[in-house]
């Protein structure tokens, strides 16, 4: 997995959300959803520095 792999699923992520959702919910799930993008991006990483 690489980081364009991160990007794509928020890409259609978001797309998701904006068809269903509108306002602080739907940001929030946005922002949400970055975060968890780069903790797992950043464990990706971190466990291939480990092998």
């Amino acid at each position: 997995m690489a980081q364009h792999h991160f990007t794509q699923w928020l890409e259609l992520w978001f797309e998701t959300i904006d068809s269903l959702f509108v306002g602080k919910h739907a940001t929030r799930a946005k922002e949400a959803s970055k975060r968890m993008a780069m903790g797992q991006l950043a464990n990706v990483c971190k466990s291939r520095e480990q092998l």
